[in-house]
């Protein structure tokens, strides 16, 4: 399966240029906590993670699923 549509593709484009574009990656742990408090509090539907993160994710209640990036068409 490969993700096309535009606002894929886009984040796709964005993701590849590298973080200097990204403002909150200016310390990879408060980006990282942000990201995951977020997650957590249901703010935002998906996330990039590792295995590392589940326990924290079913601890936070929410049912996880995952896949391997290569099924994004990355």
């Amino acid at each position: 399966m490969q993700v096309q549509s535009k606002p894929a593709l886009r984040a796709k484009d964005l993701y590849s240029s590298g973080v200097e574009h990204w403002t909150l990656m200016q310390d990879d742990t408060v980006a990282y906590d942000i990201m995951m408090k977020n997650f957590t509090e249901g703010k935002i539907n998906a996330i990039i993670n590792g295995p590392w993160a589940i326990a924290d994710i079913e601890k936070a209640g929410i049912n996880v699923g995952a896949c391997a990036n290569s099924k994004l068409g990355w």
